[in-house]
């Protein structure tokens, strides 16, 4: 059985991460390292594209 996230909440989920984009167009980590901070921004534009937010 495959559980699912409520759309309410992925729309939530989805929003927050649009928004939290940084003026440069990346996105920081959790923690603000920034030797992560290119592989989150990448994540997070795999995210919003197979979502269709990009």
């Amino acid at each position: 059985m495959k559980a699912t996230m409520p759309k309410e909440l992925l729309n939530k989920f989805l929003n927050d991460l649009e928004s939290s984009q940084r003026e440069d167009g990346g996105w920081s980590d959790e923690h603000g390292l920034k030797h992560w901070q290119a592989y989150n921004t990448i994540f997070t534009l795999s995210v919003l594209r197979n979502y269709g937010r990009l």
